[in-house]
């Protein structure tokens, strides 16, 4: 009875290695259950990377030390006296007449350039003019007011001008959504859905990123053996920004320079190389708030039903205006919206398919991930992975300068040496000379002080012939 559950998907217990002495990967464990057929983790083969060399130079470069701290890583203008208003309040139509006094163009002309959906509508202008336009229940109220116009403020001149316009507020509302349509759908929204879209492909089919996570967790369960972590079928994907935190026993380097140094300098590692150009995308993606993307495309659904309500509105208005052309030109930008829409919606169903196939690829949460966090955690790790193999190569020249100077330093000390020896050889011949010289000049006043010398002079007399 009972027995250890079977693991899925036909996955077999990891290999159980020695007890290592060395620093622990503090990953956080991904249990079998957790793991999806798609899974990076479940496809993970990391005994290839099975190597005795490899699994000694790990235990040498991470052996368990005492543990060190962690890295650290103006003053407000007078108000103007205005005259007295009939309805707007003193603050309101000042702002109102101030904006009004900008555009230097009559009351009337505005009032049939909105009624036209004019293109010389300006964008910043129907903005502001909407900020600055009283509700539409005081607008109302300025057709009681007609006959006082020329009495009234500026700001309420322009309320009566606008005040039989029906509804005002909507068709600046939606001169407003068509002005700003093409930012939002072909600037914004689509742009960022294609750049999440993008980096979700890149990740989960790059064939070298794969192989380096499967190095990884090789590496990992080397040095883990004999510990909680020990025969990790896989780990939590937010812990690769942490392999710069694990140094190895020297302090020299981190696991990540160790890692980096592995992939781009040993041939058995060369199908890994690259890796980091298929997350580059991230970069891009890091940058796209799940939040505001949702939002951006609720608000253009929202957007587009109250376009296509409001056209329908106004073609059926029994008295129209003979300058009111907002069904006949906004009906062509409705068809235009709703296309762009669909298209929205339908690339928004493919972002949100991608990023939960990559999410059971690599076995992380949606709903505790979303987009922005996930980028911006592997384009860290992208970014933090470039700099180790920057930093292994500044080491590498700094090291062989090192030994350049050393064996010119080295060289120097031979030269010396041997010019010293030159130098004493020289001395040593020149000594003999001498000491020969010496010696023949002690033999002759030897000779001499003897008599030896008398008598070969008076042998050299007998011998000389007579004349």
């Amino acid at each position: 009875m009972g027995g250890a559950r079977p693991l899925p998907f036909g996955l077999t217990m990891k290999r159980k290695y020695e007890s290592a002495q060395t620093k622990r990967l503090n990953w956080q464990k991904i249990e079998p259950v957790k793991l999806r057929e798609a899974s990076v983790w479940t496809m993970a083969n990391e005994q290839k990377f099975s190597d005795e060399a490899l699994m000694s130079e790990i235990a040498s470069v991470f052996a368990t030390k005492a543990p060190k701290t962690a890295r650290s890583d103006g003053p407000v203008a007078e108000k103007k006296r205005q005259k007295e208003n009939k309805i707007l309040d003193a603050k309101k139509a000042q702002n109102l007449s101030i904006f009004l006094g900008r555009i230097k163009v009559p009351y009337q002309s505005v009032r049939k350039q909105i009624l036209q959906c004019s293109p010389e509508l300006e964008s910043s202008f129907v903005i502001g003019l909407l900020n600055q336009l009283p509700d539409a229940e005081q607008i109302s109220m300025f057709k009681e007011l007609k006959d006082e116009y020329n009495d009234l403020v500026e700001a309420e001149k322009f309320c009566v001008v606008v005040s039989d316009m029906h509804r005002v507020h909507m068709r600046l509302e939606t001169i407003k959504f068509q002005r700003e349509f093409e930012e939002i759908v072909d600037r914004s929204i689509k742009p960022d859905i294609v750049s999440v879209t993008e980096a979700s492909r890149k990740i989960s089919k790059s064939k070298s990123f794969r192989l380096f996570l499967e190095l990884v967790l090789f590496i990992g369960n080397v040095m883990n053996a004999g510990g909680r972590n020990q025969q990790s079928f896989g780990f939590d994907i937010e812990y690769l920004p942490k392999l710069r935190d694990s140094k190895t026993a020297d302090n020299s380097m981190t696991m990540l320079h160790f890692i980096a140094q592995l992939v781009e300098t040993d041939p058995r590692y060369e199908e890994i190389r690259g890796f980091d150009k298929d997350l580059y995308a991230a970069d891009r993606a890091r940058r796209v708030a799940q939040d505001d993307l949702n939002k951006s495309i609720n608000n253009l659904t929202k957007e587009v039903k109250n376009l296509e309500k409001n056209v329908e509105q106004v073609s059926k208005l029994a008295n129209k205006d003979p300058d009111d052309k907002f069904d006949e030109t906004m009906n062509e930008f409705l068809i235009t919206a709703t296309e762009q829409h669909k298209l929205c919606l339908d690339l928004k169903a493919t972002l949100d398919q991608e990023y939960d196939n990559l999410a059971d690829y690599l076995c992380f949460n949606t709903k505790k991930t979303p987009i922005e966090a996930f980028f911006s955690m592997m384009n860290q790790f992208r970014e933090d992975y470039a700099a180790a193999v920057r930093e292994n190569q500044m080491r590498k020249e700094e090291e062989e300068k090192k030994s350049r100077r050393e064996m010119a330093k080295v060289a120097a000390e031979q030269a010396k040496i041997k010019k010293k020896e030159k130098l004493q050889s020289c001395a040593s011949k020149t000594q003999i000379i001498d000491d020969e010289s010496e010696n023949v000049i002690d033999d002759m006043l030897k000779a001499l002080q003897s008599g030896e010398g008398n008598k070969l002079r008076g042998d050299k007399r007998r011998r000389r012939k007579p004349r």
